[in-house]
């Protein structure tokens, strides 16, 4: 089950990309228990993690979708 809520800081999206690998099991038929719609896709974030790397988070959503979620919510953040 799904159940987890992450807050993203935008200013520390380092790319967004397709992640492959979950939308390739969605095509399969391998999520059909999630009920999650054919056509969804899923992207991959990277985000940094201070001095020890980056860490990646997939979410729900194609690319651009994601980015432009990202983006907004950045420029946002900087008016406030």
């Amino acid at each position: 089950m799904i159940s987890d809520l992450v807050y993203v800081n935008p200013a520390h999206v380092v790319m967004v990309r397709e992640d492959v690998t979950f939308t390739g099991m969605l095509h399969e038929g391998r999520l059909n228990h999630l009920s999650i719609e054919p056509a969804m896709s899923f992207s991959r974030i990277s985000v940094r993690n201070g001095g020890t790397g980056n860490y990646e988070i997939t979410v729900f959503g194609d690319t651009e979708m994601v980015y432009e979620k990202i983006r907004t919510t950045q420029k946002a953040l900087l008016k406030g």
